[in-house]
């Protein structure tokens, strides 16, 4: 009665859809992940929330639930408030991101993708190039994005990539990065995503990215 109970995945699976599998891009199917939270007396019974949040706000809400002080240096949100049922300042987006390192930084790729001893300019996988059929980093290139409540955007290093409508087209079919209706919205994301990568000492080269729109599949 007094444990708290979390139920939640660092990440979903493609599973074929959008041609792909795996995990590591800004689709759906792989970013968006169950949480469920328990905990006696505190959570209220059969209670949801459509606040955004994002893996790196669950240390500091749990630490907040437990009466625990949220350290300083701690890059998430205390989102205790919405546990007990109550509500947080609204967040306009949660950032989204693969692991694989931006091109420019040179970290050697993992052995496990077939490419040990390469340098990260050198890896076809982590440059977005892997073209062995199965792989599972097949057409994936190193990215940036967000996820707002109505809508997925996301920035290769070659180019904008992905943006799309999730009220409107909740399977994620219709690419809109070329829509010229939608640039003034593309514009605001990317001041949100600079903002970011500027806290979180990403040098993710974003600046030159969004001159471009990338042909990755998507």
């Amino acid at each position: 009665e007094d444990t708290i109970v979390v139920y939640t995945s660092d990440h979903g699976d493609m599973m074929g859809s959008q041609g792909r599998m795996a995990k590591q891009v800004p689709f759906e199917e792989s970013c968006r992940v169950p949480f469920f939270i328990r905990y006696p007396g505190v959570t209220p019974k059969g209670g949801t929330s459509d606040t955004l949040f994002a893996a790196i706000d669950i240390y500091p809400t749990l630490c907040a639930l437990a009466g625990l002080p949220v350290p300083r240096h701690c890059a998430g949100r205390d989102m205790s408030a919405v546990m007990r049922g109550g509500s947080v300042e609204a967040s306009p987006a949660v950032f989204l991101m693969n692991q694989l390192p931006h091109a420019g930084e040179g970290m050697a790729a993992n052995g496990e993708d077939g490419d040990a001893g390469q340098t990260a300019s050198d890896s076809p996988v982590r440059q977005g190039r892997e073209t062995r059929p199965g792989h599972q980093f097949i057409n994936q290139p190193t990215y940036r994005g967000l996820r707002t409540n109505t809508h997925t955007y996301a920035v290769a290093e070659s180019g904008r990539w992905c943006l799309y409508d999730n009220v409107a087209d909740p399977f994620q079919m219709k690419n809109l990065i070329r829509d010229p209706a939608h640039q003034a919205m593309m514009t605001g994301f990317d001041k949100q995503i600079e903002a970011w990568l500027i806290s979180a000492g990403d040098p993710f080269p974003l600046a030159d990215a969004v001159k471009h729109i990338t042909d990755f599949p998507t």
